[in-house]
């Protein structure tokens, strides 16, 4: 698994990471302030 990488316009990247299971805390709320 790779580290969180820098927002990025692919949603395609983000359905991915939810999808290895990636941190969801970090991510959840990374997502929240990127959108």
């Amino acid at each position: 698994m790779k580290k969180p990488q820098p927002p990025s316009p692919n949603l395609i990247s983000y359905t991915h990471f939810f999808r290895t299971g990636f941190n969801c805390t970090n991510f959840y709320t990374h997502f929240i302030h990127c959108h």
